[in-house]
């Protein structure tokens, strides 16, 4: 049943599973995550109701990004940009070219992923939407492009709309982005750093965000690393990363062993 008549008029089902595999992925629980947001977009496709399909790629896209799974993000993104142009959905449509241009700039191809964050920006600028999540995400792609200043200046749009209107999920995530990117450049700074990343752990472990702990805790005892701090940093990072049991193929659980293996050698290095 879609809710045909409402402010948001998709199908009840498809709002229900997008959102729990948000939640799911937040929590850790990755693969059912990933199953959930696959469901959802089985279901709008089965319902042929295009309004709820488009929500169902736009979350898909997000609950992939949030899993680091470009690929997968590429083909929502690309499926959801042609739905959107076809059915006339303009804010889908940006929100497809933002998830574009992270995975472009992600694989490399940065001026080509610039252009696609820029035209969908330029659409944003247009409404009323609060930018919120879609801002980190810009944010993110923005740092990976090098672009340092850009990418703080959005992450820090993200924090004061989440601050604004309470849709703090993110928060976690937020900090510790803007901490890594304090944490790198010509310029670093490694206070505020070190700041924003225990400030993402406090928010994580307060939320029972078992991914975003996960996260901030590697970025922290890389920072830490630097520093020689090599047995805190493992201290701090170990126990996170024993809670995770299932699958050590995800990129986040690849890097953090990565980095517990490296800190284990440094501790012993006298």
């Amino acid at each position: 049943m879609t809710g045909l008549g409402t402010p948001h008029p998709q199908d009840h089902e498809v709002l229900a599973r997008t959102y729990l595999a948000r939640v799911l992925a937040c929590l850790g629980e990755t693969r059912q995550a990933a199953e959930e947001g696959l469901k959802a977009i089985e279901r709008a496709r089965a319902l042929q109701h295009q309004p709820s399909l488009a929500v169902a790629l736009t979350l898909g896209c997000r609950q992939a990004w949030l899993l680091r799974d470009p690929a997968l993000v590429q083909q929502r993104a690309a499926e959801l940009m042609k739905l959107s142009e076809d059915q006339g959905f303009p804010y889908w449509l940006a929100r497809g070219r933002c998830y574009a241009g992270w995975v472009a700039v992600t694989e490399g191809r940065v001026e080509e992923g610039l252009a696609l964050l820029t035209n969908a920006l330029s659409h944003f600028d247009t409404t009323d939407v609060a930018m919120g999540n879609i801002a980190g995400i810009i944010g993110d792609a923005y740092a990976r492009a090098g672009h340092l200043a850009t990418a703080l200046r959005h992450l820090d749009d993200a924090l004061h709309v989440s601050a604004k209107t309470g849709e703090v999920w993110m928060d976690a995530e937020l900090h510790r982005l803007t901490g890594v990117v304090l944490g790198a450049g010509p310029a670093a700074k490694a206070k505020s750093a070190e700041m924003h990343l225990l400030r993402a752990l406090e928010i994580a472990r307060s939320q029972g965000a078992k991914l975003w702990e996960l996260r901030a805790a590697t970025s922290l005892a890389r920072l830490w690393a630097c520093h020689r701090k090599f047995t805190e940093a493992l201290e701090l990072l170990a126990p996170v990363r024993r809670w995770f049991t299932g699958d050590r193929s995800t990129p986040d659980l690849a890097e953090a062993e990565m980095l517990i293996s490296e800190l284990v050698d440094a501790a012993r290095c006298p």
